[in-house]
């Protein structure tokens, strides 16, 4: 169920207020499996579960935009504020390393809450050679609470499975708290971000053509604070009777208050230095460009781009010989070339090269441990993650028969230096198993695209109705390899890309009527990619898995939309249909090497349908 109210209120010519309210509920069933090391053969389970999952979600947005326009000078204050909540239940029920059943339960609250402000401002100095000044001031903060987090197993032994008088009993540890089994988790992040940037443009004309000479600086200063406490409960009781009868209690009498004493369950605080931390990316730079014509056809634009990024990130260590601080600092010198030649006035040749960066979230550096309910995995970020670098290569033929209209084919092509990917960390285990991130040393990314958007009543030309149809399509293929040569890692060395499909496809269809009616449907498809990197060992030159890579299947999206202008087109009535094809997705581990899922030769890790979703929305303009 969707809830989706929109009010816009138009104050002025030079201001637009609107506020959102969204809320949405499902309920899934998903199914969740994890599996023993390969040397105990295919479909070793170490456990399957069944889970149902419920999710509650609700929203609120406002936006508020004010523009002041006087002669040459413009300046705009641009606001947008979002908060959530969402509350997730789990229940979860099977067999854990075929000796025990076990019940589990997850309750989590998340409380999110976004806002943003931009100052910015435009100064026409020079009408005649269009010499504009224009600036910007930003202010963002995120703040994500968990004011809430339990999770709480019930077990017995898989032999009285079928025995009702044999009860489950409350998995608490008699020795150290765990957070997996009986604790509770707390958090708080709060992320300040603070930008501005002043650009200088202008006409100029050099060896007598037009061109356009840009200038600017920018500033970007972020700052992250994350706060955790982990607490686990300890079961200090040694009376076997009243051991057994408290163990065996229900969920909502087990920690009643008379139940929490030093001689019978005791709530620990197992917190370490690692689950908090300070992060700081201090981003500084300035760029230069020049555009315009080369000669009557040929349009070229130039420019270098150079950012300091210090990156730095303060945390705790669980012991004194590991020094868990990033202190990092990059300049990067980013060139980048656009050429486009016309071909003749509907046809355009395109090339473009280009140096870009991705850096690594806090969360991929922090040694900030943190135990998954939903996968079981512990995942702990790397302090040691360099920043990837990417060279960028594209060329590209466009055809535009008229307005609206195009076709066009191209061919990329991506050189990354250090690409981040997520693996699971050599030497784990089922029972045990952690994931991170890691730097490849280099991969690459090389495809080709088509794009094409044309109306149908190039059909039927007399055909008022096709005019009206829009149809659009996008199709990449795409191939990557990632290479690991020259290093002692255990990941896999020339495979695909984590997270990079080898091919995805995007078409769809829209309407429009002169009576207000639009409707559109959308369908996509993208091709398997890597969800986690497994790792193993090279024997005799052929790679053997010891956690097999786990993979997410290609799924099929169909989406519908149906909008009408009301009252006077001051208003607009919207209905929505997702996932129409109420698509399964699926994640598993390829053990035939087919490269597509078999359920009789692969290994199942999660399967889950999300189900169809609806929703109505109504917006009015005053």
């Amino acid at each position: 169920m969707v809830i989706h109210i929109v009010c816009v209120t138009r104050v002025s010519s030079e201001s637009l207020v609107s506020f959102t309210y969204r809320n949405s509920e499902s309920i899934t069933n998903e199914i969740r499996n994890d599996f023993n090391g390969r040397d105990q053969g295919l479909n070793s389970y170490y456990s399957q579960y069944e889970d149902t999952y419920y999710r509650f979600n609700s929203s609120i947005g406002a936006l508020a935009n004010v523009s002041y326009i006087k002669d040459n000078f413009k300046i705009s204050l641009k606001n947008i504020f979002n908060q959530g909540l969402e509350q997730n239940f789990i229940n979860r029920f099977g067999v854990l390393d075929n000796e025990s059943l076990r019940k589990s339960t997850l309750l989590e609250v998340h409380q999110k809450r976004m806002m943003n402000s931009v100052l910015d401002g435009e100064y026409l100095l020079n009408s005649d050679k269009q010499t504009k000044l224009s600036w910007n001031l930003s202010y963002s903060n995120i703040n994500d609470d968990t004011p809430d987090l339990r999770q709480l197993s019930y077990t017995k032994n898989i032999a009285h499975k079928d025995d009702p008088s044999v009860p489950f009993e409350a998995s608490i540890p008699n020795g150290s708290a765990t957070s997996e089994q009986a604790g509770k988790f707390y958090s708080n992040l709060n992320e300040n971000i603070y930008s501005a940037a002043l650009n200088w443009s202008q006409k100029a004309n050099l060896l007598g053509l037009e061109q356009t000479l840009k200038f600017g600086a920018f500033k970007q200063y972020k700052k992250r604070d994350m706060n955790a406490r982990v607490l686990g409960f300890v079961n200090r009781n040694e009376d076997y009777t009243e051991n057994n009868r408290l163990l065996q209690l229900p969920q909502d009498q087990l920690f009643a208050e008379e139940n929490i004493a030093k001689n019978k369950f005791f709530l620990d605080d197992i917190t370490n230095p690692t689950n908090s931390f300070e992060g700081i990316g201090d981003l500084s730079g300035g760029f230069g460009m020049i555009s315009g014509n080369v000669s009557e056809k040929l349009k070229a634009t130039v420019g270098l781009r150079v950012e300091n990024y210090i990156e730095k990130l303060m945390t705790g260590s669980n012991s004194t010989d590991v020094d868990n601080n990033v202190n990092n600092t990059y300049t990067d010198f980013l060139p980048s070339l656009n050429l486009s030649y016309e071909l003749n006035p509907k046809t355009n040749l395109r090339f473009s090269y280009s140096n870009t960066v991705a850096r690594a979230q806090f969360r991929e550096l922090a040694a900030f441990s943190f135990y998954d309910f939903v996968t079981g995995n512990v995942k702990i970020g790397n302090p040691d993650l360099k920043r990837t670098k990417i060279s960028n290569f594209d060329l590209r033929y466009e055809f535009y028969p008229s307005l609206g209209k195009l076709f066009s084919v191209s061919a990329f092509y991506k050189n990354l230096t250090d690409p981040i990917e997520s693996n699971i960390i050599a030497g784990s285990t089922s029972a045990s198993k952690s994931m991170s991130f890691t730097n490849a040393p280099k991969a690459y990314i090389m495809g080709a695209e088509v794009e094409v958007r044309h109306d149908l009543g190039i059909f039927n030309e007399d055909s008022d109705f096709l005019k009206k149809l829009t149809f659009s399509a996008n199709a990449s293929l795409i191939k990557s390899e990632v290479n690991f040569e020259g290093t002692e890692s255990l990941l896999e060395n020339k495979r695909s890309l984590y997270g990079q499909s080898p091919y995805l496809l995007n078409t769809g269809l829209q309407y429009s009527s002169d009576g207000g009616w639009e409707s559109s449907v959308f369908f996509n498809r993208i091709g398997r990619r890597i969800d986690i990197v497994g790792f193993g060992n090279y024997v005799n030159g052929q790679f053997e898995d010891e956690y097999s890579t786990i993979y997410e299947a290609p799924r099929s999206m169909l989406d519908f939309q149906l909008a009408k202008k009301i009252i006077a087109n001051k208003a607009e009535l919207k209905f929505n249909a997702g996932n129409i094809l109420n698509s399964k997705v699926v994640f598993y581990q390829d053990i035939d090497k087919s490269g597509k899922y078999n359920s009789n030769s692969d290994q199942l890790i999660n399967s889950v349908k999300y189900g169809r979703n609806f929703s109505l929305s109504f917006s009015y303009k005053f």
